[in-house]
């Protein structure tokens, strides 16, 4: 009955997903871990300490970045036909994670970053077999760069993007370069914002993230990490068995949707910046969604399903066992 629901196309779920999400949030906000700093940006969204004053506003606030994420998944992946089934439990596997990244980051601004970066995915998805390609480049490059304003490290998403042009495409180096005017554009404006205003003194771009300072200490996040990774295993090794991905376009859409997870989990690993795990959430949700999508016995959908929220349900609450 379980996986019946769970894997249903229902209308219903663009009502119910964000309710359940604002749900999970206003759960989770207590074990919220603020952030020590402010979060390395161009631009800081200050006003948002103000209007969030208490847990209901608080939770308001969270709650609409992540429902827009929750409802860009199976609009993704429906239109791309990643999925024929269970498209709305990815969004709900994604929300089974957040609270994890409330409580190991808790930034507000790096899920707003994130929620702009989406339609990065529906450019480089749309590369395959388009007439234009160098236009898609040079539009995931400027969201990119948009996102990068409110949160510096998502500059590295240009780097996954280069290497997904190539899953795509032959190398050209015109496309490169409208993908560097790209990323440079948005911040000519704002430089040229705070030149005319004469605050060039606030101008500034931090890239003190990276530091190469790694995270080998932290046992609870470890833990977390290592039990995502197995469940992104189970799904790559449906994914790898004969027959699973027949259409190239599709075959090339999940390999960059791995890529994805390896390159932001590398960077997290390596930056020790942990606002990261936003950005690997959401292919791993991807991931862990062809799994059980592609779980025929219902008792082994509904065991491992369980195991899966338990697992990302104890971290928020009960993180302190591994401490």
């Amino acid at each position: 009955m379980l996986r019946r629901i769970l894997l249903h196309h229902s209308s219903l779920y663009f009502i119910a997903i964000p309710l359940m999400g604002f749900a999970m949030i206003y759960a989770v906000v207590p074990e919220l871990q603020k952030p020590d700093a402010q979060c390395p940006a161009v631009l800081h969204l200050t006003f948002l300490n103000q209007w969030s004053a208490g847990r209901i506003p608080f939770s308001l606030l969270w709650s609409l970045p992540a429902a827009l994420i929750m409802l860009f998944l199976p609009m993704l992946t429906s239109r791309f036909t990643m999925f024929e089934k269970g498209m709305f439990l990815n969004s709900i596997l994604w929300l089974l994670m957040l609270p994890a990244v409330m409580y190991f980051s808790g930034d507000l601004q790096v899920t707003i970053a994130s929620l702009i970066v989406l339609p990065v995915y529906y450019f480089i998805f749309g590369m395959y077999k388009s007439e234009y390609p160098s236009h898609l480049f040079f539009n995931a490059s400027l969201i990119i760069s948009i996102a990068s304003l409110f949160y510096t490290p998502t500059l590295l998403m240009v780097l996954l993007l280069w290497m997904g042009w190539l899953f795509y495409n032959p190398f050209k180096p015109r496309a490169y370069l409208l993908s560097v005017t790209g990323v440079l554009l948005p911040y000519f404006f704002v430089f040229s914002y705070f030149f005319i205003f004469d605050g060039r003194e606030h101008f500034e771009i931090p890239f003190r993230f990276i530091s190469l300072s790694g995270i080998i200490g932290n046992t609870p996040f470890l833990v977390f990490m290592a039990g995502l990774a197995f469940m992104v295993l189970l799904g790559l090794i449906r994914l790898a068995s004969p027959g699973a991905v027949k259409k190239v376009g599709l075959r090339k859409n999940m390999n960059f949707i791995l890529l994805a997870f390896v390159f932001f989990a590398a960077a997290l690993f390596i930056t020790g910046e942990y606002s990261l795990l936003i950005f690997v959430i959401f292919p791993a949700s991807v991931i862990v969604n062809y799994y059980f999508v592609h779980t025929i016995r219902s008792w082994v959908f509904l065991l491992m399903f369980l195991l899966f929220c338990g697992f990302m349900l104890y971290f928020p609450f009960s993180g302190d066992l591994f401490n």
